[in-house]
């Protein structure tokens, strides 16, 4: 009687913990919820990124990028890093229809490291996400990626690029993620206890 009572106490700790874990995202306002603050977008000459309160993932609220040919869109923050700690980032990503026959560039989310502090000094690396995005919400990620001896701080980059030229082609950005190996937003599946 004593061990099932210790067993379903154990078991009601435990399943009151699964749910999802967030923690130490070096990134402000990653979810882009109701607005682009704290966010550096550069628009080229051929397309802008903006806040789009009409779409997002699981709610509304992501970063919308629309190119017209040519050019790449992105928005970036600066974070302060530590040279030798291992990082994840990522973010969820949508890119939009491409017209049939037409091969769209896509979209990265891009590390560069920097030696001084503020995205400053010189450029030691860059880390690249480059995957394969499609028109539904999928959430990419890369981890344990070890900055640079003398690091100390990192721009972290969502882009869309469009060197192909395409018409109107457009991109959505949300739950971005940058932060030591292990800390990100996980979402725990199950767990099992011996």
């Amino acid at each position: 009687m004593k061990f099932a009572m210790r067993f379903l106490t154990v078991t009601a700790l435990v399943l009151g913990t699964v749910g999802t874990a967030t923690a130490a995202n070096l990134l402000v306002n990653p979810d882009f919820d109701s607005d682009l603050a704290n966010w550096n977008p550069t628009n080229a000459s051929q397309g802008t990124a903006t806040f789009d309160g009409s779409d997002g993932s699981p709610s509304a609220g992501s970063v919308l990028f629309t190119g017209v040919a040519c050019c790449t869109v992105q928005v970036l923050q600066c974070v302060a890093v530590s040279a030798g700690q291992s990082y994840d980032f990522g973010a969820v990503l949508k890119q939009g229809p491409v017209a049939p026959g037409q091969a769209g560039d896509g979209m990265g989310i891009d590390v560069t490291w920097y030696d001084a502090a503020n995205c400053s000094g010189s450029d030691l690396a860059t880390d690249t996400l480059a995957p394969s995005v499609t028109t539904s919400w999928v959430r990419y990620a890369k981890g344990n990626v070890v900055a640079p001896p003398g690091a100390q701080s990192a721009s972290y980059r969502i882009r869309q690029y469009n060197f192909a030229g395409l018409t109107n082609l457009t991109s959505h950005a949300d739950h971005a993620f940058f932060g030591a190996s292990g800390t990100v937003p996980v979402e725990l599946q199950s767990f099992n206890v011996d």
